[in-house]
C-alpha cells in the first residue's frame, strides 16, 4: 500500500478512483516499472493506494509525480505526502560514554547520539522517531544505555539494517541491538483508571473532565458545574462550550504558567517554607525552583502551600502540598437556651435558690471574703445552667418560632405522610408563630413605651428682669 496524506487542517480533496487509478498507472508505464495500482480507498485521514508490490524510492518519486498532478486537476494547490506505511522499531545501545569530557562534567546528549549516527555509514537506516533516552547505568557509573525509536517499514528493515551493527559514539564503538517495545502502563478510556486497557474494564463509565458517572460527550448536560441552573435565584447560565468551569487549583510542572493561570482567575501562591522543588539526583548542583502551585486570590493565605521534602523519596521533584477547599460550606453554630415556663426553667429556680441559701447570713468583710461570695453566686449559676440548659444548632434555615411541639407534628406527619398529619403539622407551625410574634410585639411595644418620656402640663412662671 502506498499512503496519500494531506496537510493537517486542510480539506482533503474529492478524488475519483479510476481517474488515480489510470493517472497512476500511466505514469509507472512510462517509467518502466511493474508496480500498478490495483484499487484505492480513503484511509488515515487521505488516501489508500493498493499496489501489486512494494514501491522503491524511485517508484515512489513517479508516484509522487503523478498523483501532485491529478490533486492540481482537483483544484487542489497545497502540500502532500506520499509514501508507505511506516511503524515503530526500538533499539537499544549498550556501555555508550555517559560523559564525553576527561573531567567527567559533561553529560552525552539526545543530540550527540543522533549526530553520531548522521556523521556514520548507518545513516541511510537510521530514521529517529523521537529523541533518544539516555539512561546511567548507575550513580557512580560512566556508561549509559540509550533508547532509540526509528521509523521503519512494516517488515522492520531499517532496524535488521542496524541490529548487530556498530556506531562511533565519542571514539566508543558501542553495539546496537534491538530492545522490546514498552507500551507502558495503560490508561482505560472508560473509567480513566491506569493499570488495564479499555477493552478489559469492567466499571462504569466516567466523565474524564468532571468525574461524573456519565461519557464524555455527555458533559455538558451532566455535570452541574457545567449545565446551569434555569431555576435558581439568580438562574446560573450554562458554562460556554469553549471555556473551563470554575476552578480551585492548579499545580505541576513549568507547564503551568502564571499568564495561564491569570486567564483562569489564579494567582501563584508561595510555599511557607521556600526552596528549590527539583533536585536532579545525577547532579546535586541542579536545584531549580520549577513546580508550582496557583489557586484563587481568596485562598493564597489558606492554602498554606509547604515543601514535602520528607515525602521526596527517590524523585527528582520535591512534592507540594496545598489545602483547598473542597465545598462552601456554612459552619455551624451551637447554642444554648432554656424554654420560658418550662419544667427546666422552673428547676433551674429552684437549684439557684437552694445554691444562694449557702451564703444566708454570711457577711464578707475582706476582699477575699468578697471573692469567695462572689465565685460562689457565679458557681451557683453555671452549675444550673450547664445542668438544665437546651442545646441546638445555629444554621441560615433556623427559625426562632420553632419549638419542640413542632418538631413532634413533623415527626408524626413524616411517619405515615397523611393529610390529616399534615394539617395538624401545619396548624402546629402557626399557632407556634402566632405565640413567638405575638410575645415579641408585646416586648417591642412595653420597651418603646418605656423609652417615652410623660409629658405632664406644667405651669411655667416667668420672672422678670428689672
Amino acid at each position: 500500500m502506498v499512503l496519500i496524506q494531506f496537510k493537517l487542517g486542510e480539506d482533503v480533496p474529492a478524488l475519483d478512483a479510476d481517474r488515480l487509478r489510470i493517472g497512476v498507472n500511466k505514469a509507472l508505464v512510462q517509467s518502466q516499472s511493474t508496480l500498478r495500482m490495483e484499487s484505492g480507498n480513503f484511509a488515515y485521514g487521505g488516501y489508500g493506494l493498493h499496489m501489486n508490490g512494494v514501491a522503491s524510492q524511485q517508484e515512489l518519486d513517479v508516484l509522487r509525480g503523478a498523483i501532485i498532478a491529478i490533486c492540481a486537476e482537483a483544484g487542489y494547490k497545497g502540500q502532500l505526502w506520499v509514501g508507505l506505511p511506516q511503524s515503530t522499531s526500538y533499539l537499544k545501545i549498550r556501555n555508550a560514554p555517559y560523559f564525553w569530557d576527561g573531567d567527567l562534567s559533561v553529560r552525552t546528549t539526545s543530540v550527540d547520539i543522533i549526530n553520531a549516527f548522521r556523521a556514520s555509514p548507518l545513516s541511510d537506516w537510521f530514521k529517529p522517531a523521537a529523541p533518544a533516552r539516555i539512561d546511567r547505568e548507575s550513580k557512580a557509573s560512566t556508561s549509559a544505555t540509550v533508547y532509540l525509536n526509528i521509523w521503519d517499514s512494516t517488515s522492520g528493515s531499517n532496524a535488521n539494517a542496524l541490529i548487530n551493527k556498530r556506531v562511533s559514539i565519542f571514539g566508543v564503538a558501542c553495539t546496537i541491538s534491538a530492545a522490546a517495545a514498552n507500551p507502558r502502563v495503560p490508561l482505560c478510556q472508560n473509567c480513566w483508571r491506569w493499570g488495564h486497557p479499555t477493552s478489559a474494564c469492567r466499571s462504569a463509565s466516567t466523565c474524564p473532565k468532571c468525574g461524573g458517572p456519565h461519557r464524555e460527550h455527555e458533559h455538558r448536560r451532566c455535570c452541574g458545574l457545567c449545565k446551569g441552573n434555569a431555576k435558581a435565584t439568580p438562574p446560573v447560565a450554562p458554562t460556554p462550550a469553549d471555556d473551563l468551569p470554575h476552578l480551585d487549583y492548579m499545580g505541576g510542572d513549568p507547564n503551568c504558567h502564571s499568564h495561564t493561570a491569570a486567564s483562569l482567575g489564579l494567582e501563584y501562591a508561595r510555599p511557607v517554607n521556600p526552596g528549590p522543588t527539583f533536585i536532579a539526583r545525577a547532579d546535586g548542583n541542579s536545584r531549580l525552583v520549577i513546580d508550582l502551585v496557583f489557586v484563587q486570590p481568596s485562598e493564597i493565605i489558606r492554602a498554606h502551600v509547604c515543601r514535602e521534602s520528607d515525602l521526596q523519596g527517590q524523585s527528582d521533584h520535591t512534592p507540594l502540598s496545598t489545602v483547598i477547599p473542597l465545598r462552601l460550606k456554612q459552619p455551624k453554630h451551637k447554642g444554648q437556651t432554656l424554654k420560658p415556663f418550662s419544667d427546666e426553667e422552673k428547676e433551674f429556680i429552684a437549684d439557684i435558690i437552694i445554691g444562694m441559701s449557702k451564703l444566708t447570713g454570711y457577711t464578707p468583710t475582706t476582699v477575699r471574703e468578697l471573692d469567695f461570695a462572689a465565685n460562689t453566686i457565679a458557681e451557683v449559676f453555671s452549675s444550673a445552667w450547664s445542668k438544665h440548659l437546651t442545646e441546638f444548632t445555629i444554621s441560615a434555615k433556623s427559625k426562632e418560632y420553632w419549638t419542640g411541639e413542632c418538631t413532634k407534628a413533623l415527626e408524626e406527619y413524616r411517619a405515615d405522610l397523611s393529610v390529616e398529619k399534615h394539617k395538624a403539622f401545619r396548624s402546629t407551625v402557626k399557632a407556634a408563630k402566632r405565640k413567638f410574634f405575638d410575645a415579641r410585639i408585646e416586648e417591642i411595644s412595653e420597651t418603646r413605651g418605656s423609652l417615652i418620656p410623660n409629658h405632664h402640663h406644667q405651669k411655667i412662671s416667668h420672672s422678670g428682669f428689672g
